[in-house]
């Protein structure tokens, strides 16, 4: 295998691991080899999955009783402190260039999750008004 083909599969797949495999990252990283663009790759993702977090956030906020607004407020600030110290943590022995990619990725993957959670319990409000 030549040194070109190796670099960018090594580049495809640190961009897709990095990014949560979305779709997106893949389509964007496909022909990407530095770590500009690389980086570029993976804030775009993370940006996408902040922004769906948001909507969700906001979304589950708007239908929670105020007592649930509160308690929704106080997780997400400690969930927020724990995705940074856990990142920092999994990422922190990294150094050079990789260091930031991984945990960019790292943020988004969290992010994601943390998302699914939030939807669910959005799903779980609109079917059974738990919050009444």
């Amino acid at each position: 295998m030549d040194n070109k083909k190796w670099i960018t599969g090594i580049s495809l797949g640190f961009c897709i691991v990095l990014s949560g495999a979305s779709a997106h990252a893949a389509e964007y990283c496909d022909d990407k080899v530095d770590t500009i663009s690389l980086k570029k790759c993976a804030m775009e993702d993370y940006k996408l999955e902040e922004d769906k977090i948001n909507r969700v956030y906001q979304k589950l906020r708007a239908i929670l009783s105020p007592k649930d607004k509160q308690r929704l407020k106080t997780a997400q600030l400690a969930w927020i402190d724990f995705r940074i110290k856990d990142c920092d943590f999994q990422t922190g022995w990294e150094t050079g260039t990789i260091g930031p990619l991984m945990s960019i990725g790292c943020e988004t993957s969290h992010t994601e999750d943390r998302r699914k959670v939030l939807e669910e319990r959005l799903k779980s409000e609109r079917e059974f008004g738990y919050s009444n």
